[in-house]
């Protein structure tokens, strides 16, 4: 079990029986880069459309943030 941080594109996956063992793995999981693309582009619209200035030139120019400006924003 585990999930997609889509803020800094890496994979967390719970291990163990409880899931008490957190492991974590820099990248996109294979066929999951398009719906991180995804959700990564509606979090950034999202941003935009509540004002932040630089979320909405990112969005405009359909450049790309880095995990600290989204941050930030968030």
């Amino acid at each position: 079990i585990g999930l997609i941080d889509i803020l800094q594109q890496r994979a967390l996956y719970f291990d163990g029986d409880n899931g008490e063992h957190i492991r974590i793995e820099d990248g996109i999981p294979a066929g999951y880069e398009n719906d991180v693309a995804q959700h990564r582009t509606r979090l950034i619209e999202a941003l935009a459309e509540c004002g932040d200035e630089e979320m909405e030139m990112h969005y405009l120019e359909e450049t790309f943030p880095d995990d600290l400006d989204l941050v930030k924003s968030l």
